[in-house]
């Protein structure tokens, strides 16, 4: 027998109601009617012995099954939760419909009620083992808490009672869930469009009221936002299904004081933990109940918890908290502050250091690359000066020759003429005789006397080749008056006489080009 005075662990009942397979509620108005005592209401349970009353709403007729899950849910549905100052709001609709119907029902059940409890016994685990396996387990949890304090540090025992309590947390959650009380478990979707949803179901519940500005972004970009602004984060975890939810929501979140306050120093962020966004970040914080609020440092290399508020608080005492986190929260935001500043500084520097090092880099290639360019050129001015001097030196050389070749030319020409040219008359002979005078291209005259009916036109040209001071290779003779010009390739075998009166003049041109 348990005592009626021993405190009965919630877990306990929970693992209870499992093995039983029936409806948390049920268990826990059982053991309220039976005074904590394990052994009263796993009969109460087991025999199906308890039945609801408008008053307590804990009882059952003896011959109503309450293993039918159908049946249960239906009797849970029409419960209503007591108030916070312990008043008995719990009431039944149509108690009388339905106490007419049980009594419709106890005439039948009861002819059946010795084989409908042998058939519950029988489905269901012994008393006795269940007590013996629940006792060995409340010792086996005592013993190990024991040793786990004694090697232990403090912070891994408060890391590992949290996660117990939230581990509990989010089981009441899944089985309200599953009993259909308003929460459908986490849904997923675009964070920015949920951070707007959530928004708007506070206006819609709120009067069209949310005077806390809540970022309408996903809580990693929440809390990038607030290590810019050198904030931090304030999150406020909401649960439907928690009944605290909406009048925290109305009397606190919506206080003037409490969001003129938020607003000014945080950077706030709300979520509904039906989203998965809302309960990724309520995995990380492991709130142990609801409704929850806490402030988040990421001014750091990892964001860590300032400060959490859990259940139902009230806005001076909100207000008191986020005041006190603020100011312990003050140095290392200005630690964050100076040093993001120095961060920011040696950024600002690097990149000077690197604009000044990289126009440096570009003068000096600048620089060289104009040293190669002015070298490029005046080796390119060599070059062509080199060109240049060896094609002059080419022509001269090509001038030199083909001036040498036509001084052997006129060389030979002068000796070739001389010694076939027809020796010049005697002064004393006069007849038959015809004198011309020939003027050069360098204004010289020459004067020769030529037997007028022995000598030609070819005679007169072999003695102006044989002339030193006609230094042309092409010319041709030419008569003043009247002005007749005899060329080499004319007729040469006419007669001297026949070119012009004796004493005439005849100049000679240069044909060469």
């Amino acid at each position: 027998m348990v005592d009626d005075n021993d405190d009965i662990d919630a877990a306990a009942i929970q693992s209870l109601v499992e093995i039983a397979q029936l409806n948390p509620t049920q268990a826990r108005n059982a053991l309220k009617h039976y005074g904590n005592s394990l052994e009263n209401a796993c009969n109460a349970f087991f025999n199906g012995s308890l039945q609801f009353t408008e008053n307590d709403a804990i009882k059952l007729p003896a011959d109503i099954d309450i293993v039918d899950g159908e049946e249960e849910e239906e009797e849970d549905d029409d419960l209503v939760m007591i108030d916070g100052d312990g008043t008995d709001r719990r009431t039944r609709r149509g108690n009388e419909n339905r106490r007419s119907q049980q009594q419709e029902q106890e005439q039948t059940r009861h002819e059946n009620a010795t084989n409908q409890q042998q058939q519950q016994q029988q489905q269901l685990v012994p008393l006795l083992p269940v007590r013996a396996v629940f006792g060995l387990l409340s010792v086996a949890v005592k013993i190990t808490s024991t040793i786990l304090s004694k090697i232990l540090p403090s912070n891994v025992l408060s890391s590992l009672s949290r996660a117990f309590r939230a581990h509990r947390l989010n089981q009441r959650y899944l089985a309200a869930s599953a009993r259909g009380r308003g929460a459908v478990g986490p849904t997923r979707g675009d964070p920015i469009e949920a951070a707007k949803e959530f928004r708007r179901t506070f206006m819609n519940e709120n009067d069209g009221n949310c005077l806390i500005n809540f970022v309408e972004l996903s809580h990693s970009d929440a809390l990038r936002m607030a290590k810019s602004e050198y904030k931090l984060c304030f999150v406020y975890l909401h649960s439907p299904i928690h009944d605290d939810a909406l009048g925290f929501c109305k009397d606190v979140l919506n206080d003037p004081n409490v969001a003129s306050f938020v607003n000014e120093k945080f950077v706030a962020w709300g979520g509904d933990v039906s989203n998965s966004d809302a309960l990724l970040l309520a995995l990380g914080v492991s709130p142990s109940s609801f409704p929850y609020c806490a402030l988040l440092n990421s001014s750091g290399s990892r964001v860590s918890l300032v400060v959490s508020v859990e259940g139902y608080c009230g806005s001076d005492e909100l207000l008191e908290v986020l005041e006190k986190s603020i100011e312990d929260a003050s140095g290392s935001m200005s630690e964050a502050r100076s040093r993001n500043e120095a961060a920011e500084n040696d950024r600002l520097l690097r990149e000077e250091q690197d604009a000044a090092f990289r126009a440096s880099l570009a003068a000096d290639a600048a620089k060289e690359a104009k040293r190669v360019q002015e070298m490029e050129e005046e080796e390119a001015r060599l070059k062509e000066a080199e060109n240049e001097r060896l094609e002059n030196e080419r022509i001269e050389s090509e001038n030199r020759r083909k001036e040498e070749e036509r001084a052997m030319a006129l060389k030979n020409r002068r000796e070739e003429k001389a010694a076939r040219l027809k020796p010049e008359p005697e002064m004393s002979v006069t007849e038959n005789v015809t004198k011309i005078a020939f003027r050069m291209a360098d204004g010289s005259r020459v004067e020769r006397r030529f037997a007028s009916r022995e000598s030609t036109l070819n005679d007169v040209y072999d003695f102006v080749d044989t002339l030193e001071c006609v230094s042309e290779t092409k010319y041709s003779l030419v008569s003043n008056f009247p002005r007749k010009v005899f060329h080499r390739t004319d007729e040469l075998l006419i007669e001297v006489s026949e070119l012009s009166s004796n004493g005439a003049m005849l100049f000679v041109q240069s044909e060469e080009q």
